[in-house]
């Protein structure tokens, strides 16, 4: 009902994070090749982070 009231989880978090750094790296991409490279590896850094949970998750069930 008030999912926006809600706190979200951490995963939640890191895929959100990850959609962020992937806008601005492919914003970036065109114009300043050395700072997307930069959101492209902080991205990767999350994208592990998040297989990682639901790794964890998926064994626990």
């Amino acid at each position: 009902m008030l999912s926006w009231l809600k706190p979200k989880s951490k995963l939640e978090k890191l895929q959100l994070e990850y959609r962020k750094l992937m806008k601005s790296f492919h914003t970036y991409s065109q114009s300043d090749r050395a700072k997307a490279d930069e959101f492209y590896s902080k991205a990767e850094a999350i994208a592990q982070e998040i297989e990682k949970l639901n790794q964890a998750g998926s064994t626990s069930n």
